[in-house]
């Protein structure tokens, strides 16, 4: 019975894998990706300039030791 969960478990897993391989394949997807990470970074250029201290406005980090 856990042996069976676990297979089915794995299976979806794989599959997963298998559907992001060939999103992430796609041209599109980088541009996305490109466009994301422009706008992040921005983002961020922009709490630190209103932050100094590298953190967002309200004083906490930008990653918690955790992330």
């Amino acid at each position: 019975m856990e042996q069976d969960r676990f297979t089915r478990f794995l299976l979806a897993e794989l599959d997963s894998e298998a559907r992001w391989a060939e999103l992430f394949s796609r041209p599109e997807s980088e541009e996305l990706l490109e466009k994301m990470a422009d706008e992040t970074l921005s983002l961020r250029r922009h709490e630190t300039l209103k932050n100094p201290y590298g953190g967002l406005a309200d004083g906490k980090p930008f990653l918690s030791q955790s992330e």
